[in-house]
């Protein structure tokens, strides 16, 4: 078989007990680090859990789901034919440590709640877990699996803190729905207490052209204000010939004055 057919019949084979779990309207996707399967499941859209399993003889799967609420450790296989509800005691050893704990069965599988950090912490540093139970031993082998649970606090992390996003709205927008139906969809500007800048003296108003300062604007000092302070010469020239002018037509004014009194 060539080796791509055979890396996916695994990966098939490794998911497939999870996938029969997932309820209707569920989806999931998975990766793998060494022997591990890793998979994110979301139900209607939204983030479920987070799990890592492997096969291991006789068709037995081992795995690790991770939610918010905590770990929890599952062994399942087609070949079971336990008593749904029953709770079966069973002995865990990882290295020189052992706990004694009860697992609760369904029709093809078993699992337990996993709280205890010192048991966290063997299934990262040891190298096999054994479950005891009354009629066999069944060894998961832990090689990778520091990674693996690694990766798979990660998936847990990522898909928490995911939000849902519109590709169609740009940053700052909003999508809502629109149409007496709320069928459309819109992009909003968010601008909730937006606080509006006041309009530089010299911008250009909404004809275009530069807009005048306001009656109280004082210019600002420094060389592009230079030609209202220094007039030209020839604006000085014909100020002085009016002010001329006047004078001039006052003295004129003044001398008929006189010349009536008299």
């Amino acid at each position: 078989m060539p080796r791509n057919a055979a890396r996916n019949l695994r990966r098939l084979l490794l998911t497939a007990p999870l996938v029969a779990l997932l309820p209707s309207g569920a989806a999931a996707e998975s990766e793998s680090v060494g022997p591990w399967e890793i998979e994110a499941a979301y139900t209607d859209n939204k983030f479920d859990r987070c799990a890592i399993s492997r096969k291991l003889e006789d068709d037995i799967v081992a795995t690790f789901v991770q939610t918010a609420g905590g770990l929890t450790f599952r062994l399942s296989s087609p070949n079971w034919k336990l008593e749904p509800g029953k709770q079966y005691p069973v002995t865990m050893k990882a290295g020189p440590q052992k706990w004694d704990r009860e697992v609760a069965a369904e029709a093809n599988s078993v699992s337990m709640d996993v709280a205890d950090p010192k048991f966290i912490s063997a299934l990262r540093a040891a190298g096999s877990l054994d479950v005891v139970a009354a009629g066999a031993t069944i060894l998961v082998p832990l090689d990778e699996s520091t990674a693996a649970f690694a990766r798979l606090e990660q998936c847990v992390d990522k898909n928490e803190r995911a939000v849902e996003t519109n590709p169609f709205c740009g940053p700052g927008a909003s999508a809502v729905a629109g149409g007496p139906e709320g069928k459309a969809q819109a992009c909003q500007e968010e601008t909730k207490d937006a606080v509006a800048e006041p309009q530089a003296t010299g911008s250009v108003d909404a004809t275009g052209e530069d807009a005048p300062p306001p009656p109280d604007a004082k210019p600002a000092d420094g060389p592009a204000n230079a030609s209202a302070e220094t007039p030209s010469p020839k604006k000085a020239k014909a100020k002085s010939t009016t002010k001329s002018a006047k004078r001039a037509f006052q003295r004129e004014v003044d001398r008929l004055r006189r010349f009536f009194d008299e």
